[in-house]
């Protein structure tokens, strides 16, 4: 921490691995509960955008997929650019499709992440002040003077991602898998360049 340094690490698994071992990486801040099932969620929601019917209903299931991968991690509002783009791409594009669609997943986000926005209410006094207020500046969200701090970490400790993904990325010749893929990662990839608790 002293020398502000970090870089990826290779290993293999340990061969005395047990539940302590991973409650203490919990503990600690090196693995939080939610990711697990954050992760399953938003691929649950990539892969409804890519194969459910296209109908309203199927609309306002993906809008309340969203909502509970909302639920448990606020952050995965930036995979919606994804999400659209995939559900949107299946068909010739059509205004009044479009605004029906997004109302049925409207609803359906709000019917599972709305209970959010009530007890954001009730215990912060108003709908949009979430519990992250309750922890050091984890509220502050994006800042553009954390760039310059976070992403010699990020490049750092992921360097030997980021290059070949960004290179095959740019390569494919699949320019819808292209957008698709830039729509899931840089959205992301950009707040955390500015998120004020990416250094911790």
């Amino acid at each position: 921490w002293q020398r502000n340094y970090a870089m990826g690490y290779f290993a293999l698994p340990a061969t005395d691995w047990c539940f302590a071992y991973y409650k203490s990486l919990t503990w600690s801040g090196f693995n939080a509960m939610s990711d697990v099932p954050s992760t399953a969620l938003v691929l649950l929601l990539i892969y409804g955008a890519l194969k459910l019917e296209k109908k309203y209903g199927s609309a306002a299931l993906l809008g309340a997929l969203f909502g509970l991968a909302c639920v448990f991690r606020i952050n995965n509002l930036f995979y919606a650019p994804v999400a659209a783009y995939l559900w949107l791409e299946r068909d010739k594009f059509d205004w009044r499709r479009f605004a029906l669609d997004a109302l049925a997943g409207g609803i359906g986000f709000l019917a599972v992440f709305g209970w959010q926005f009530c007890l954001n209410a009730k215990q912060f006094g108003s709908a949009f002040t979430f519990p992250y207020v309750l922890y050091d500046q984890t509220a502050d969200g994006f800042r553009f003077g954390m760039v310059s701090k976070n992403l010699p970490i990020l490049f750092g400790a992921n360097l030997w991602l980021f290059l070949p993904g960004f290179a095959a990325i740019a390569l494919l010749g699949d320019r819808k898998l292209q957008l698709a893929l830039a729509l899931w990662i840089i959205p992301t990839l950009i707040f955390f360049a500015g998120y004020v608790h990416t250094r911790d």
